[in-house]
């Protein structure tokens, strides 16, 4: 799993399309959580893991609030960045 401000990329079994778009919640470790809309921006199969596939997700307004949660995007950042660390050139 990989957060920026600008989106996000996971790990999973579904080959996702780009414009795919989804509606998740994404929660770090100590419970922070928060509800983005995202779309596919890139697939690619994981190397050596078949069936396994990164995505990269960009966020995009909310369909019902027509806005892009800023705020708790980047709080949520700083708390997985505190319960981990930054990662060297993050």
């Amino acid at each position: 799993f990989d957060l920026s401000r600008t989106g996000f990329a996971i790990i999973s079994g579904t080959m996702f399309r780009a414009g795919d778009r989804l509606d998740v919640v994404l929660t770090g470790a100590k419970g922070s959580s928060v509800q983005v809309s995202a779309k596919a921006v890139h697939t690619r199969s994981l190397a050596g893991s078949p069936g396994r596939f990164v995505t990269g997700f960009e966020f995009v307004p909310g369909r019902d609030s027509g806005a892009i949660p800023e705020g708790a995007i980047t709080q949520l950042i700083e708390a997985v960045t505190r319960t981990y660390g930054a990662r060297p050139g993050k």
